[in-house]
């Protein structure tokens, strides 16, 4: 694992060529969809927050949450477009996941395959690039599947593979756990003052 590890440490450090531009025309529009999810304040509480769901649970119910995620995504994408108030919609839902993180990880099953499917859908919704070519709006489209679920992969990965190998799996629920708290109450604060800046300007 060591040697691994030096060899990876060693290709990052190894010095390249630098390409300012992808070498295949119109990749550039796959890279805007994978970090798309992260753009904003909302989007990217909520994808943090279903990776941070899907992570509290057993490897065993990876597959039938992250499936619904995916799923519903594509749902989104399909029927995707300029929604107004869903930054609101989003920062609710994020405050739903962080609360089973925080409050019952692990645990209320169902109601975490609804919240994830929901995130899901919410991010499918606002990753529909604006209109032009189908081609590019294909590839900036596959950027944002790829990275969306990548990430969810990914967060899940670190909270029942990695840290648990190196650290007692009851600490690393208790941070899931904290983390999740803080990521709930940032979402709050962010969803009072949208409300009350929604009733200043009415």
């Amino acid at each position: 694992m060591r040697r691994l590890s030096w060899l990876t440490l060693a290709l990052v450090l190894a010095p390249t060529q630098v390409h300012a531009h992808g070498a295949l025309p119109g990749i550039e529009g796959f890279y805007t969809g994978l970090i798309h999810p992260f753009s904003e304040p909302a989007p990217a509480l909520l994808m943090l927050s279903v990776g941070a769901l899907v992570g509290s649970f057993s490897s065993e119910r990876y597959v039938w949450l992250a499936g619904p995620f995916a799923l519903a995504m594509l749902v989104g994408l399909v029927f995707g477009g300029g929604i107004a108030g869903i930054d609101g919609v989003m920062l609710a839902v994020t405050v739903g996941a962080t609360l089973l993180v925080a409050l019952a990880p692990g645990r209320l099953f169902l109601a975490a395959a609804f919240v994830v499917a929901a995130g899901g859908l919410l991010i499918g919704l606002i990753s529909l690039p604006d209109p032009g070519p189908t081609r590019d709006r294909v590839i900036t489209v596959l950027g944002s599947l790829v990275g969306a679920n990548l990430f969810v992969l990914y967060v899940f990965s670190l909270a029942q593979v990695a840290f648990p190998e190196r650290i007692d799996a009851k600490w690393v629920t208790l941070g899931l756990r904290i983390v999740s708290a803080w990521m709930c109450a940032i979402a709050a604060l962010l969803l009072a003052l949208r409300y009350v800046q929604i009733e200043e300007t009415a």
